[in-house]
């Protein structure tokens, strides 16, 4: 994945974050920078706004904040929280 994560990096993509976790944004990037990882456009940790992806309303949030500014690609690890919400 970090070959690709570069790759996309390389093309001047937005990356977003989006994670549903207990552990704070600075944590997450501390831990992604520690395996390679660079910067990434926004972090949407779910923890930081007391919202989940599970229910949808995480994603309420980015829709929000940066809606139509971007296409979207989501690659996920849990067939619910990342495809049908």
């Amino acid at each position: 994945m970090l070959k690709v994560i570069k790759e996309l990096q390389k093309a001047n993509k937005k990356i977003i974050i989006t994670s549903d976790m207990y552990l704070v944004k600075d944590f997450i990037k501390e831990l992604l920078s520690q395996c390679g990882y660079d910067t990434f456009y926004k972090y949407y940790v779910s923890c930081d706004y007391n919202k989940s992806k599970h229910d949808g309303s995480l994603y309420e949030i980015i829709k929000q904040e940066i809606g139509g500014q971007l296409t979207y690609v989501h690659i996920g690890d849990h067939e619910f929280s990342d495809k049908e919400q």
